[in-house]
């Protein structure tokens, strides 16, 4: 973020912080028959995409398996895979495994042992679209992939047709995208017009955004990956809520939301920056009067998202 007025964005940390908001908004329908399935099968197989700081791996971890378990995840961020691998390592410590961690050349693989038990992860640096990323995971197929916050950066029938072939069939996929574009931030702005513009040239930068020349699933992707399921192979097994309800004291979540918060003003007021019809000095007044209201713990924001199960037909 080149202004000066606006400070640069600590990704890992934003990431961590959203964890838990990620953990209270994920369908509770949905994601209990995803866990279900993975539980009942006795050697599960699980690809977590855009893996970040291994959030969702660490969520599928807080049960401890009663066998074996083979996770590998992805991401293009070296930084935030040296993360995951150390928060992953330090969940199953704290569950009584041995562990061992050792870094590869692209990135981390981890070994760890509690008397029958065995957990291996295979953490891979790469692009989803690059060719030669999937051979970082060489072996048999995926019985699950789960993709969070992931295929809306993509072009997401070109990302299901890499996906399709890395699950078993009958495997599951699980993906949390963004639904209808909205982002409303509470109380209402005391330049209500202002904000709208702002978060109106947010969510036309998502809808702009290009990768190899296509589209990606922009802000809309819950509902163009609902379609495109179908017609990618997969059969949709079930569709639910994930909003995200963020509000910085009381309510569910841990103080994390406030760096959480701040951290989403700055992109909305970057990529505001970037639309013509927005001037530098409204955006800095309004991004400190916003802000100032996130460390009174007076801002809150609800945005809508989308959890889908699909099967692998």
């Amino acid at each position: 973020m080149a202004d000066p007025w606006l400070p640069p964005l600590d990704f890992q940390a934003y990431l961590e912080a959203k964890a838990p908001i990620d953990s209270a908004s994920l369908n509770p329908d949905l994601f209990g028959r995803f866990r279900r399935r993975l539980d009942a099968d006795s050697a599960p197989r699980l690809l977590d995409l855009g893996t970040g700081t291994g959030a969702m791996l660490r969520r599928v971890l807080a049960m401890p398996p009663a066998g074996g378990m083979e996770l590998a995840g992805l991401d293009s961020d070296a930084r935030s895979l040296e993360q995951a691998s150390r928060r992953i390592a330090d969940l199953l410590a704290g569950q009584g495994y041995r562990v061992r961690e050792e870094p590869e050349a692209a990135g981390w693989r981890l070994e760890a042992e509690s008397g029958a038990r065995r957990v291996r992860v295979r953490l891979g640096r790469g692009d989803l679209l690059d060719p030669g990323t999937p051979a970082l995971f060489s072996g048999p197929a995926f019985g699950f992939v789960t993709a969070h916050a992931f295929l809306d950066l993509l072009p997401i029938e070109r990302a299901l047709r890499i996906i399709h072939p890395l699950l078993v069939p009958g495997g599951l996929l699980y993906a949390t995208l963004n639904y209808d574009g909205s982002t409303l931030l509470l109380p209402p702005d005391r330049a209500p017009g202002f904000e709208q513009a702002l978060l109106a040239a947010y969510h036309h930068s998502m809808e702009t955004r290009r990768v190899g020349g296509e589209p990606t699933g922009g802000a809309f992707s819950g509902r163009r990956l609902q379609a495109a399921l179908e017609r990618g192979g997969f059969q949709v097994l079930g569709a639910g809520s994930s909003d995200w309800n963020v509000f910085p004291q009381g309510g569910r979540h841990a103080p994390g939301p406030a760096l959480f918060l701040e951290a989403l003003l700055g992109m909305i007021a970057w990529e505001g920056l970037r639309s013509p019809g927005i001037g530098p000095g409204e955006a800095e007044v309004w991004w400190r009067r916003r802000t100032a209201e996130v460390q009174a713990g007076r801002l809150g924001l609800v945005a809508h998202n989308l959890d889908l199960l699909a099967q692998r037909a």
